[in-house]
């Protein structure tokens, strides 16, 4: 993924936990609390490699890198909209961990954020 593709993406998966964004379906998986909890919040880091679903993958249905300094605007204002939204603005089910809480939500933005500006040596 280069970095102007990153930041499509996350911006794109911004708006879809905020229910903004339509989601792809996904397989049900039920509640996977350990899977959940080792990955927001055990200090593991995140694999690499992880299929992107294609709602927010910049090569399939994601938005498509344009300008990147609109492209960051756009990632940068994802990021503050999902700390400062109540509540009652995010999804509920994350495709693999299941049922999220907000605080849950937010801990995932930021280990998302944190995981691909880590590819970028930041």
């Amino acid at each position: 993924m280069a970095s102007s593709e990153m930041l499509c993406h996350l911006a794109d998966a911004a708006s879809s936990v905020l229910g903004q964004r339509p989601r792809t379906a996904q397989p049900p998986h039920g509640a996977r609390l350990l899977v959940k909890w080792l990955a927001l919040y055990s200090p593991l880091p995140w694999p690499k490699g992880v299929p992107t679903p294609s709602h927010v993958n910049p090569r399939a249905g994601g938005s498509r890198p344009g300008d990147f300094q609109e492209d960051l605007a756009r990632a940068v204002e994802g990021v503050h909209a999902l700390a400062a939204a109540p509540p009652e603005a995010f999804v509920r089910d994350h495709a693999i961990f299941g049922r999220m809480t907000a605080r849950d939500w937010r801990r995932w933005a930021y280990l998302h954020t944190d995981h691909h500006l880590r590819q970028f040596g930041c």
